[in-house]
């Protein structure tokens, strides 16, 4: 028995408990919609989340720390100092979402720009400090308040804190998932936490502290946020999108669709990125034309994505074509579109050559049998995870077996009339070795928007103003763009060859995969060059570093701090290993993560009930752990800890596996049960292991610990997901892949296996 530890005192007031577990609840529900915010106001990208969560868990653990440290110089009045705190805590959800809306103001963003990190940075910290403080401080504070009920002991009282916080952030991600997200938007779900709260705060205050004045106070703020959170739901919204008219806004389950209108026109943004302009002709042109009009009779054709722009009107001016298989992941792009544009409403019901199927594309491609003559992807740029994996090869694969013998694969990415920067290029590298892994023919056209071109066999690729302007001839086809007067500019045999020198691939390109979504980091450096600064400096610079030397650094960085801390004491060998533990979790949380957006494609739905599913896991581990290790002894513990350090050796290798298995399955069933069972199962795994670890953790600090600040070691805890928040989304997972990921966590963990004392 570790300092007189004892099993739990049951007499904690249920109500207590619910104020308790309100305090996860309301972490969870406001990141998640923070996160989903703050994507929308930085174009949806997921290494945004990893920034984010960084800058959150370092408040959080600060918070932890400080209130810690100060809580001596209270003696009395504890549940009354939690109320009020939690009272605060819950009045800065709706003004930290309110905050992130205005945030285009403070930063000068218009809508469809993104800001950069550093904007990111300051938008983030600004706004995520307060609430994060408090919610750091309550975990001490509660610690402290909880340890009459677990017979003095600190140990005890703090794992008993975390069990009520992870159960309660368990049930807001599973809450959120199942019916709050789906029916109910951002401010509504935080007028539900706001009376939720009120209502327990109510009842304590009138109850136990006999503070009724206060819980007349409390209920009246409760009724005026009711009846302002309409109006401060659409002001806020106005100032997001900077006066734009907003003509509808939909949460889908893959992004947020809103629908602007500016003057006369109308454009559709997804996570604050511009994918439909409703008046823009020469961009449905150009993604069509070129390529129909390479091959010499399309009659079967497959576009995935972009049919909303225009694209299917453009197609159906070739008079050989047959057949469109238009291909949406997400419906609600057809409906907002739908609503916008009573032509292409009409043109989807009443056009029989148009076959609209609402599946993922790379669904489609395993299960469909038909064959194409071209293939016409309209996905978007690989800036996210969930559009890098229509650009790896194995996606490019999929697409070379369901072309005809002279079919044609083409797509667009970002490019420039001018000049390609060295970022740019490398990106472009990238994509072209990818296809050039696949395909045997290929070609690329320069300008603006830069067409690369393939073909499975030895098919004419000629890129030839005579020849098109003959093809549009015999087709009479009538174009506002693709011209006589613009065409033999646009196909310069000196530009062409000119870009095929500039973006040849080299030696050290990389093949972009779903488990190694190197595009997405190039992607990420060319993005973050145009803003400039030490990150994209930075990231430049990381790319020339195989992954071994990455490694050995880590692991030599990590194996000095831990040799040091056994040397030095106990004290610090605990806060060591709850580093690794810290790092370890959150860094496994966004492997599963973003291989469920590599696999899937809408993480923006289901990171809730991720979250949740590895939070109830965390609570599960903890709760059994706290009851079953009551009366062990210290080198028990030690035996506890090293025994769940390997259940983390062994989960690693089973996830990286359950990985390829999914990414090949090809039946719609099979997938979508990996994806609402497995996927969360291995998140609840991953979370029951790190839970299990705290407590044990913890009590091993707490027994040697002469200050017993447990603010500080919770604080620890949360330092170690910040450098996984950091490393890992934004550097490691992008640019050496899951499988490296997977075996760096492995390696601290044996680290950590191998520097501890045995007692």
């Amino acid at each position: 028995m570790i300092d007189g530890q004892k099993t739990f005192d049951n007499s904690l007031p249920f109500t207590i408990r619910m104020l308790f577990i309100l305090i996860g609840f309301n972490a969870l529900v406001a990141q998640v919609l923070f996160l989903r915010e703050f994507l929308i106001l930085f174009n949806g990208n997921e290494i945004s989340i990893g920034f984010i969560l960084a800058i959150w868990l370092f408040w959080t653990g600060l918070g932890s720390f400080l209130l810690g440290r100060i809580y001596y110089r209270f003696k009395s009045g504890w549940l009354r100092i939690l109320t009020i705190l939690q009272s605060l805590l819950v009045l800065l959800i709706p003004v930290t979402l309110t905050g992130i809306r205005y945030s285009r103001y403070f930063l000068h963003i218009l809508p469809g720009e993104s800001g950069g990190f550093f904007s990111l940075f300051w938008a983030v910290t600004g706004f995520l400090s307060l609430f994060c403080l408090l919610s750091g401080g309550l975990f001490s504070l509660g610690s402290r308040y909880l340890q009459r009920f677990s017979g003095g002991d600190l140990s005890s009282s703090a794992g008993r804190f975390y069990w009520y916080e992870t159960l309660g952030s368990s049930l807001g991600g599973l809450l959120l998932t199942l019916y709050l997200l789906p029916h109910w938007n951002a401010m509504q779900i935080v007028l539900g936490v706001v009376t939720t709260n009120g209502l327990a705060l109510i009842f304590i205050n009138w109850s136990y502290l006999k503070k009724r004045v206060t819980a007349i106070i409390t209920l009246g703020m409760v009724t005026f946020f009711a009846f302002i959170y309409v109006p401060l739901d659409r002001i806020s919204l106005n100032a997001l999108w900077q006066n734009f008219h907003i003509v509808d806004r939909i949460d889908s389950p893959y992004a947020n669709l809103t629908l602007i209108k500016y003057n006369d026109d109308l454009t559709l943004y997804s996570n604050g990125t511009a994918i439909v302009h409703f008046a823009n002709p020469q961009e449905s042109e150009e993604l069509v034309h070129f390529a129909l009009l390479i091959h010499p009779k399309p009659e079967r054709i497959l576009l995935i994505g972009g049919g909303a722009g225009g694209a299917l009107d453009e197609i159906l001016k070739h008079p050989s074509v047959r057949k469109i298989d238009y291909v949406e992941t997400d419906p609600n792009i057809i409906r907002i579109t739908e609503e916008a544009s009573t032509d292409f409403r009409e043109l989807l019901q009443n056009n029989s050559r148009i076959e609209t199927h609402i599946i993922d594309g790379r669904l489609f491609l395993k299960e469909t049998k038909q064959r194409y003559d071209v293939i016409i992807l309209a996905a978007g740029e690989p800036l996210t995870a969930a559009l890098n994996r229509f650009y790896t090869r194995q996606f490019f694969v999929l697409i070379q077996k369901r072309l005809t013998e002279g079919g044609i694969f083409s797509f667009q990415t970002v490019g420039s009339d001018n000049y390609i920067s060295d970022a740019q290029a490398d990106y472009l590298r990238c994509l072209k070795k990818t296809l050039q892994s696949v395909f045997l023919q290929m070609t690329e056209m320069p300008g603006s928007r830069i067409h690369f071109f393939v073909a499975n066999q030895n098919t004419s690729l000629q890129l030839s103003a005579k020849l098109f302007l003959e093809r549009l001839k015999e087709r009479g086809i009538l174009t506002k763009y693709i011209r006589e007067y613009y065409l033999p500019f646009r196909l310069m045999p000196d530009r062409i060859a000119d870009l095929e020198e500039q973006i040849k691939p080299r030696t050290t390109t990389r093949i972009n995969s779903d488990f190694l979504p190197v595009a997405f980091y190039y992607y990420l450096v060319y993005w973050s060059s145009q803003h400039r600064g030490i990150i994209s400096e930075l990231l430049t610079y990381l790319r020339h570093f195989p992954f071994w030397q990455i490694l050995l650094v880590l692991i030599l960085f990590f194996a000095i701090i831990l040799f040091t801390g056994r040397k030095k004491s106990p004290v610090v060998q605990n806060a060591l290993t709850m580093l690794v533990m810290g790092f370890s979790m959150l860094a496994l949380e966004l492997v599963l993560l973003l291989a469920f957006q590599a696999v899937y494609g809408y993480v923006y739905q289901q990171v809730a009930l991720l979250i949740g599913f590895f939070m109830a896991g965390m609570a599960g581990g903890t709760r059994f752990m706290l009851r079953k290790s009551a009366a062990f002894s210290l080198k028990k513990h030690v035996q506890i800890l090293r025994f769940l350090q390997a259940g983390v050796l062994v989960l690693i290798p089973l996830l990286y596996f359950f990985f390829i298995i999914t990414n090949g399955l090809t039946h719609s069933v099979s997938f979508q049960i990996a994806s609402h069972f497995f996927f969360p199962l291995f998140a609840f795994l991953t979370g029951a292991l790190g839970g299990a670890q705290f407590p044990v953790i913890s009590a091993m600090y707490l027994a040697h610990s002469k200050k017993r600040n447990v603010g500080f070691i919770y604080g620890i805890d949360l330092l170690g997901a910040l450098l996984a928040a950091l490393l890992m989304s934004i550097f490691i997972i992008p640019l050496y892949g899951f499988l490296c990921s997977l075996l760096l966590i492995a390696c601290l963990n044996l680290l950590a296996m191998a520097t501890r004392n045995p007692d």
